[in-house]
């Protein structure tokens, strides 16, 4: 399966799956504007539904099609910490000025999913551009060391050893080795620096 047709089968899957969660919404709209009191159980289904709609942004911009041809904005980069710490078990902080094109800001939403791996009590990711790459710094109580999923960044690991879980790491290291960039990986107790660079 090429690249090109994964992610066009990934913005499929999100296009069928936004639209029950349009209905649903649609739905809770309705019911807002009613009579019916506000309730635990409607605050539960509103929550939910604001997952899920999250999720299915970041799946899209992380596994979909990126927009050819797509100017880099500090829009882009905006919108990539809205929709990650939307959803996210870490928080990403991103330059103000930091300029995104969409190609960028996909390669970055693998990279954010890899090093929230890497964080699994949470904590905050730092993005930082830098003229031929960017560095990610993830901070939190503690890091897991990833070894055997790492060298799908770095290196070359086997296909055959990523779960479906984890295919961010093996998308990721397609998106770098398509852009000519290269990966270092650093870790500590309570730090994870991933540096990218072309």
């Amino acid at each position: 399966m090429t690249g090109d047709f994964a992610a066009r089968l990934t913005a499929r899957l999100c296009h069928d799956l936004a639209n029950p969660l349009g209905a649903i919404g649609n739905g809770m709209e309705l019911l807002t504007m009613s009579d019916m009191q506000p309730s635990p159980e409607l605050d539960l289904i509103q929550d939910s539904l604001d997952q899920a709609n999250g999720q299915l942004r970041l799946l899209r911009l992380a596994f979909g099609p990126a927009s050819s041809g797509a100017d880099a904005r500090t829009e882009t980069a905006q919108q990539l910490a809205s929709i990650w710490n939307a959803v996210g078990r870490t928080k990403v902080q991103i330059a103000p000025d930091a300029a995104l094109d969409a190609g960028q800001a996909r390669l970055l939403a693998l990279c954010l999913m890899c090093l929230d791996n890497a964080l699994p009590a949470g904590g905050t990711i730092t993005v930082t551009p830098e003229p031929n790459g960017f560095v990610l710094v993830g901070q939190g109580r503690k890091t897991m060391a990833l070894d055997d999923l790492w060298p799908h960044l770095v290196g070359n690991a086997p296909q055959a050893d990523v779960t479906s879980s984890r295919i961010h790491f093996l998308v990721a290291g397609s998106e770098l080795a398509a852009r000519s960039l290269t990966a270092t990986v650093e870790t500590t107790d309570a730090q994870v620096s991933l540096t990218l660079r072309g």
